[in-house]
Formats: structure tokens, C-alpha cells, sequence
């Protein structure tokens, strides 16, 4: 709350009325405090205003101090006769009030009997007031309370609803932590209506039916409520409310006859709207410090009502830890690139004719700073909903790319495959960055192979006519993971590609499965009468190599061969598999 004309007009009125030099208002608010007015407290002064101020607030009611020099200079606590008695009054170590002769204050308590702040007087002077200038003391806090409530009003209370918002929801949740600090309460977020339907409704017949919708849900749960809780206008389309948890012990009936009452077509603005309830619950333990982190559950626990469309979800812990590990990895990545906390290993394939390492993959790991070493399977799919996707993509290719003409100087015949997001190629630039990485690195563009999993996203024209550029530019192009979806032979007849890699699920349990032997001999065949070059990823065992060989599968990649590693140990590798097939 910030100071006003209002506000110094009754400080200057309080000063004028005692013939003192200073007034001043102090307000409280959650962890803070601060004046909203002040006149005539030199610098050097105010700590020792706040800390009588703030003592009144502790003590409330009015309290005068006739002579401050009685208080101790240094210490913690110091006794002082006022008009109501040898109080105690409580000032911090090195508080110094000897400037100060005079002090009396009236705290401010609304109207549920909080206090939210402090008017004072003070006096260069010792002085005693009389019944009267008492009174007036107090008539004056009232008019402060006065504007006081005008401006909470204002500012923690939504307009359309008439409802207090989700600001006085933290102050009163603050005050119950207070009263009744480490009992427990439930707290219930509710959405009424669909957020993205509200907008694209608001769009077409503008906002007339949706704040008529929200008029009338507010007072449906005013209603059901009355007795048991208030209710609160947190968002757009959601409220809030607090109840006693032995009230609703079980919450699924609780929920089901809340969602019955309130989710009643409703006519808005001549329209019938039906409401869609979701709602989200939390076991709340009343403390000061747990209030905003109960608000995020909450939100966290009717998210995912909405997302899973059900009628309520209790807030899940680990879930939540899952989100929030989530956006934390979201929020770091544009730092994590800028940083270098992206690093390569690679694992290699084997060609079955000739027993050497034909080809490396390289497999990108984050090292985070906070979590330690991530694999692409947790942050590629959160790199994929942000905008950052093909920057990664780019760094893996020059990265790679610039090992890889390391290792050609002894190795000159070894490939190199990273691997394409569908993120990748939603600009159309994607043929160009892979040929200008070539050339950046002088590798032979036919020694790079770009792996797109097998999907419907990969059936895309737009898709489709880029790989094709990819393959004209000199590039090969391998499917990856092929036989774990919806496979048939149409498609590869179709996709652009020259490398069919089968999916590890086939090939892990391939000795001992005759079902996964079948497929993966008809994927075999099916792949060499296409013209692919067939790779058999997951390969575990000599009894799995031996089948794929016999089998002639052209190459294999599993931890039989190699595991995921860094390039100083792919030379030894290199070295290792030198043709022993």
C-alpha cells in the first residue's frame, strides 16, 4: 500500500491536534512493514519510530510512553509506565530513543480483529496526555482505519464477483496460522468453466456470458458454502475456499455434491452455459511461512484435475516434485546452453561383415549444475515444448561433427548419426544448418546420418520434402526405433530414408522370444528387399548377435558391443573391433 495525500492529511491533522512535531502511520502486511506516512521523523530517528509503532501493534490498544528516557539504551526489553499500566515494552538491542521525549500510538484493528497497523504521536518532550486527547487519539486511528479498509477493499476484492480475491485469501490464511497455528485445514481450489474455452467464447460473443457465468458461480458457492467457509475469486475462472478437515473427512461426496450444486446449466447472458467443475485439494498445516507454497499446491493439484479430466485430484507430492523438477530444467536450458552444461557421448555400431565400428551415434547428456548428470529421455521432451530444440539440434551437429574430423584423421571410413527432433524441422532450414555444419567441419556430407523416429509426424509433406533434401544433399537418413509403433511396409516404401534401425523392445529378449524372432526376421527381409541398411539396436548378448548375423543384419548397437561413452575412449574401441568377425 502505497503512501497517499489521505494518509499525510491525518498525520498532519494528528500533529496539529497534539502540538507535537511528529506523526506517523505504520502498516503491517504479511512480512512486511512499512509508513505510509510520515512527518517530521528525522533519519536518525526512525528505527526507534518502527520499534515503538511495532510494539504497539504487538500490544494493541493505545499506548503512551510520558518520558522514553526511561527506557535502557541497549537492552532488548525495558520497563516504562504508560496509561494503562507497567507494560513492557519491546525494542531491539541498540534501539536508541533518546531523542525522542514523548511517544503514544493507537493501534489500527479491522474488522475481523487483525491488527494491520499503528498511528503515532511523538514529542521532543516528556508529556502526559489527558482523558480527551486520548479520545481524540482514538477518533483519529478510526478515521486511519477508515482508509485503510477503503484501500484493502480496493485492492483485495474482485470487482465483477464482489468476492475477496486470492491476496486476502494469503492475509486471512495468514491470520488463521495466528489463531490456530499447526491445525489443519483443506484447502479447495475450483475451476468452473474451461480457461481455453472461455477465451475462445469471449472471442466469438465477447465477455458478457462468461463474467455473467462467474457472477452466478460465485453465488452457487457462496451458497452451498454458507457456514462452512468463504469463498474467494483466485483466477479468471477458478475460486477458492478453506474448510475444516473434519468437515470433510471424506472428500469424495463433499466434492461430488459441491460439483452437483454448482455445475447446473446456467443461463448466461441469455445463453445456457454447463459448468465444467475440476477441482484440487490440499491438507494445508496452518503456519505463517506455508501459505504461498499451500496456493501453488493447490493450483498444481487442479491442473492436473484438468489435465487428467477428472472432478477433483488430491495434491500428489511426488507428482508435484516431477512438475517442478520439470520447469526447473525448462527455466535452465537457455543457461545450460549459454554455460556449456551439454556435453556428447557415443556409442558405437558394429558391422557385422566386417566386425569394425562403422558408425558412432552421438547421445547428448546435460550436466546440471544443481542435479547432476540428465539423460535425454527426462529433457528432450521438455527442450521439445520450448523454443529451444533446434539450438540444441545445431550445437549436437557442430559438436559432433568437430570430433568426428578428429577421429577421421586415423579413422577416415567412420560415419557419425545424431538424432532429429520434430521440433527440427518446423522452420524449413534444417537441409541447409546440416550441409553448412558439414562444410564448417570439412566432413563429407555421406558421413553423416540424421535419425528421425518412426511417427506420424514423419508421414508430414512438409517433413517428407525436407528429408528429401537431406538424402539430395549427400546425407543419409536412418528411421529409428522402427517396429515400436504402427509399422507397415507402405511407409517405408514411402519415407525418404536409407538406414531402417529395429527398436531395442524387439531385440533385448530376442534369444528367448520366437515372437519378436518372426517380426524381426520379416523387418530383415522387408528392409533388403527396400534397399535399407539394417541396424538392430539393444544388443545384449552373444546369442542375440549370433541370430542377427545369421540373419544378416548389416549392423548392431547395444552394450554387447559398446556402452555410451566419451570420446577419449572411442579411439580404444576403434582399436579393439579392428575386423575379427
Amino acid at each position: 500500500m502505497a503512501t497517499s495525500e489521505n494518509f499525510d492529511q491525518i498525520t498532519r491533522l494528528a500533529a496539529f491536534c497534539f502540538n507535537v512535531p511528529s506523526a506517523l502511520i505504520l502498516m503491517v502486511d504479511l512480512d512486511q512493514c512499512w509508513f505510509c506516512s510520515s512527518l517530521g521523523i528525522a533519519p536518525v530517528d526512525a528505527a526507534a519510530a518502527e520499534a515503538l509503532c511495532r510494539d504497539t501493534i504487538r500490544r494493541g490498544g493505545l499506548i503512551e510512553i510520558p518520558d522514553l528516557a526511561a527506557l535502557a539504551d541497549d537492552a532488548a526489553t525495558s520497563a516504562a509506565d504508560d496509561a494503562v499500566g507497567n507494560a513492557r515494552v519491546l525494542l531491539p538491542p541498540g534501539v536508541d530513543t533518546r531523542r525522542l521525549g514523548f511517544y503514544a500510538g493507537i493501534a489500527l484493528v479491522d474488522d475481523t480483529g487483525r491488527t494491520v497497523g499503528a498511528l503515532s504521536i511523538l514529542d521532543t518532550r516528556p508529556r502526559t496526555l489527558r482523558d480527551a486527547d486520548r479520545e481524540q487519539l482514538t477518533a483519529l486511528g478510526r478515521l486511519a482505519m477508515t482508509e485503510i479498509a477503503l484501500r484493502q477493499s480496493d485492492g483485495r476484492r474482485d470487482a465483477m464477483t464482489g468476492l475477496p480475491n486470492e491476496r486476502q485469501l494469503v492475509a486471512d490464511l495468514h491470520d488463521a496460522a495466528l489463531l490456530a497455528r499447526g491445525e489443519y485445514r483443506l484447502l479447495v481450489f475450483v475451476d468452473t468453466f474451461d480457461v481455453a474455452s472461455a477465451r475462445a467464447l469471449t472471442q466469438t460473443l465477447g465477455s458478457g456470458p462468461i463474467d455473467a457465468l462467474m457472477v452466478q458461480m460465485a453465488e452457487r458457492l457462496k451458497e452451498h458454502l454458507e457456514g462452512l467457509s468463504d469463498v474467494y475469486r483466485v483466477a479468471e475462472t477458478r475460486f477458492g475456499f478453506v474448510t475444516d478437515c473434519r468437515e470433510t473427512d471424506d472428500p469424495e461426496p463433499f466434492i461430488a455434491e459441491l460439483s452437483q450444486f454448482i455445475g447446473r446449466t446456467a443461463l448466461a447472458a441469455g445463453i445456457p452455459i454447463r459448468p465444467a467443475i475440476r477441482a484440487g485439494l490440499v491438507k494445508l498445516r496452518l503456519r505463517e511461512e506455508g501459505v504461498t507454497e499451500a496456493l501453488r499446491q493447490a493450483e498444481a493439484a487442479v491442473d492436473a484435475s484438468v489435465a487428467s479430466n477428472r472432478t477433483w485430484t488430491a495434491y500428489d507430492a511426488e507428482k508435484d516434485a516431477v512438475s517442478q523438477r520439470s520447469y526447473t530444467l525448462a527455466t535452465g536450458l537457455e543457461r545450460a546452453l549459454a554455460n556449456n552444461e551439454f556435453y556428447l557421448v557415443y556409442q558405437p555400431r558394429l558391422n557385422m561383415r566386417t566386425g569394425r565400428i562403422a558408425s558412432v551415434e552421438a547421445l547428448v547428456r546435460w550436466k546440471h549444475s544443481v542435479l547432476g548428470t540428465l539423460f535425454p529421455g527426462e529433457f528432450i521432451p521438455i527442450v521439445e515444448r520450448t523454443a529451444l530444440m533446434q539450438a540444441l539440434t545445431h550445437w549436437v551437429a557442430n559438436a559432433s561433427l568437430a570430433q568426428l574430423a578428429i577421429w577421421q584423421r586415423a579413422f577416415p571410413e567412420l560415419h557419425l548419426s545424431i538424432n532429429l527432433s520434430s521440433r527440427d524441422f518446423e522452420t524449413g532450414e534444417l537441409t541447409g544448418a546440416l550441409t553448412q555444419a558439414c562444410e564448417r567441419h570439412r566432413i563429407a556430407p555421406g558421413m553423416l546420418e540424421v535419425e528421425v523416429k518412426e511417427g506420424d509426424w514423419v508421414r508430414g509433406d512438409a517433413v517428407f520434402e525436407q528429408l528429401t533434401a537431406i538424402r539430395a544433399a549427400g546425407i543419409l537418413v536412418a528411421i529409428d526405433d522402427f517396429g515400436s509403433g504402427f509399422s507397415n511396409s507402405g511407409f517405408l516404401r514411402d519415407v525418404p530414408a536409407d538406414v531402417l534401425k529395429i527398436d531395442p523392445s524387439l531385440i533385448l529378449d530376442l534369444a528367448d522370444n520366437e515372437r519378436h524372432q518372426t517380426i524381426v526376421r520379416s523387418i530383415l527381409d522387408l528392409g533388403r528387399e527396400l534397399g535399407y541398411r539394417t541396424v538392430a539396436e539393444g544388443v545384449e548378448s552373444e546369442a542375440t548377435l549370433a541370430l542377427l548375423r545369421e540373419w544378416q543384419c548389416e549392423e548392431a548397437q547395444g552394450y554387447l558391443i559398446a556402452r555410451p561413452v566419451g570420446a577419449n575412449a572411442i579411439g580404444e574401441l576403434l582399436h579393439k573391433f579392428a575386423g575379427t568377425a
